[in-house]
């Protein structure tokens, strides 16, 4: 028998089904989902929203301005630290969460998101077995392939296929 990316992939290659399969499994938690922290500052990252970050920076601005004017520098030097120190403290956090949650929310469920955020990198995912895959490298279809118990297991890729699906135009041929 020959085996090749298309007979393997079967009904599956419907993306849309996959990324729903995938949203499942990130919410039983089979997989786990993460961004690169080095990634998701930047303002190409698909979802990145560049006001979150302005909003502190005209705010600290603001109040050194306001803290010049009522303290002078000592003062207007204070209050940028304390500005500085509150957007490490609970700005920058707090934007990496809203970033995840939009990610989680929209990301899952609309497949054209999904697409520009793989192809940005700045997604990993990790399956069970505590490999992490990031896009666009590795094949997040694969994953779902994988990991996914509620297809027969008879019908789930091993690795070896599944590695097949990530170059169709190399054919193995097994006996089985």
């Amino acid at each position: 028998m020959i085996l090749t990316a298309e007979s393997m992939l079967g009904s599956d290659r419907d993306e849309a089904t996959l990324l729903r399969r995938l949203d499942r499994l990130v919410e039983s938690g089979a997989v786990t989902l993460s961004l690169d922290k080095r990634k998701f500052g930047s303002l190409d990252f698909p979802l990145a929203i560049e006001a979150e970050g302005n909003r502190w920076a005209y705010g600290t601005v603001l109040a050194t301005v306001l803290g010049a004017w009522q303290g002078g520098l000592p003062g207007a030097a204070l209050v940028m630290i304390a500005g500085i120190g509150g957007y490490l403290v609970v700005g920058r956090p707090g934007i990496e969460k809203r970033l995840n949650a939009r990610v989680r929310d929209r990301g899952l469920k609309e497949i054209e998101i999904w697409r520009r955020l793989w192809r940005f990198g700045g997604v990993i995912l990790t399956g069970q077995d505590g490999v992490a895959i990031q896009g666009p490298g590795d094949s997040w279809m694969n994953l779902v392939r994988l990991t996914d118990t509620e297809e027969p297991s008879d019908r789930r890729p091993s690795i070896a296929q599944a590695q097949l699906a990530i170059a169709p135009e190399i054919v193995l041929e097994t006996e089985l």
